[in-house]
């Protein structure tokens, strides 16, 4: 099942892209899909200007979770045996951040600031 980022959806700013934060067994360990993930979030947020980002992985997948939570992303959902994948039923879990939370992961703006919105 594997961990997706998949479409993205300008009209509502949610965005889902088909990245996917896995990597051959001999580049594992090296924070390569952290650091591509960070340079995602940065573009989305920095660049593009987005409220909100999210992301779908499979409840398996525990390294591609633990990447999640190690970025600030928090886990929002658990979606048990909701998806029908290679004749079996799999469970995902939900990941978002907020721009203002990615900001303030990156000491780009203080809690008080935040609290301010």
């Amino acid at each position: 099942m594997g961990s997706t980022f998949s479409r993205a959806t300008t009209a509502r700013w949610n965005w889902e892209s088909p990245c996917r934060p896995s990597t051959k067994a001999e580049y594992q360990g090296r924070g390569l899909a952290a650091e591509a993930i960070a340079n995602v979030l940065r573009y989305l947020f920095d660049s593009l200007g987005k409220h909100r980002v999210w992301a779908l992985t499979d409840a398996e997948n525990g390294k591609a979770g633990n990447l999640f939570r190690r970025l600030g992303v928090r886990q929002e959902a658990h979606f048990v045996e909701n998806i029908w994948y290679k004749g079996a039923w799999g469970s995902e879990f939900v990941f978002a951040i907020l721009r203002r939370e990615w900001l303030e992961r990156a000491g780009l703006v203080t809690a008080d600031e935040r609290s301010a919105d």
